[in-house]
């Protein structure tokens, strides 16, 4: 199985397996728990209180789909994978289609999470509300692994980003690492620390 590395600020993602001067291929970014992201600008917001927002912005959200938009707007071929369902997986994927980054994802039952920002410009702050998200089925989880290794066959890297469902084991993802490891695709995962139990 392939070592993982945590990326830190600072420095340049460097994961096992990497080997300069291989050719261009396609990077994949897994976001397990992907989002719609809402944010709302609201000058002097105050708990308690009823607010007009004076701007308000959605997007595709979690964190390998905005590591995908930064990549994408870095001209670098990239594909979003993940989990997605409900109204609000449509919206994050017609979201992307839209802001033409390529996506494959894993649909599901279960609704896909929002995640709300209320940004206050007169005292430069931010206040959010992120959803769990859905609980995925054993099914789902083992249609999810088959997506990630058919699309490491074809990639430089494999970028695991964020947290994982509710309810889904840490050591749900060892699998997939594992059969990816003779693709030649490097494994980089930036996720909370207590996920590093794989590394």
């Amino acid at each position: 199985m392939p070592r993982i590395r945590p990326a830190r600020a600072g420095r340049r993602l460097l994961c096992e397996g990497q080997q300069p001067g291989r050719g261009s291929h396609v990077i994949i970014t897994v976001t397990p728990n992907a989002a719609v992201d809402k944010t709302l600008t609201v000058p002097n917001f105050q708990t308690g209180f009823r607010h007009r927002a004076s701007e308000s912005l959605t997007l595709p959200g979690g964190k390998g789909v905005n590591i995908a938009r930064a990549l994408k707007a870095l001209d670098q071929p990239v594909v979003v994978t993940g989990l997605v369902g409900g109204r609000a997986g449509q919206q994050i994927v017609e979201g992307l289609q839209r802001e033409n980054i390529l996506n494959d994802f894993v649909r599901i039952g279960g609704e896909s999470r929002t995640s709300t920002a209320v940004v206050d410009p007169t005292t430069m702050t931010q206040t959010e509300v992120i959803e769990y998200g859905p609980v995925v089925t054993a099914q789902e989880t083992a249609a999810f692994l088959d997506k990630i290794e058919y699309l490491a066959k074809g990639a430089r890297f494999v970028v695991l980003a964020g947290s994982l469902p509710r309810k889904t084991p840490r050591t749900s993802i060892a699998p997939s690492c594992s059969a990816s490891a003779g693709t030649g695709a490097s494994w980089c995962w930036t996720a909370p620390a207590s996920l590093f139990a794989l590394a």
